[in-house]
């Protein structure tokens, strides 16, 4: 599909016709995965603990990394120590983790609050 932002995750903006692998690392094994518009998301584990990883579009901080950066290729989201994903969910410039704790975390656009 449409790949301007680096929403397909591959290392480029290039548009794919047939599907391609997304490169999340060495023995990381991805268990969900969220996609909005041109960003997305994906709880991964490396087989210890799981974290979560985005790329795409990052206009508004939507990835959670720290940065406006787009970024083509996944990279890990900035979760404090002992902060495990159990579900993410993402909206037009925004993104939700339910932590396996009980707390919620967003990050991103907040125009309406």
């Amino acid at each position: 599909g449409l790949n301007t932002s680096g929403q397909l995750g591959i290392g480029s903006t290039t548009q794919q016709i047939t599907p391609v692998t997304v490169n999340l690392g060495l023995g990381i094994i991805p268990k969900s995965v969220h996609a909005q518009g041109d960003s997305t998301c994906a709880i991964v584990s490396d087989g210890v603990e799981d974290s979560l990883k985005c790329w795409g579009n990052n206009s508004n901080g939507q990835l959670g990394i720290g940065s406006t950066t787009q970024q083509n290729s996944p990279v890990s989201v900035l979760l404090s120590s002992g902060e495990i994903p159990r579900v993410i969910s993402m909206g037009t410039n925004f993104s939700c983790v339910l932590l396996v704790n009980g707390n919620v975390k967003c990050w991103g656009a907040n125009a309406f609050g």
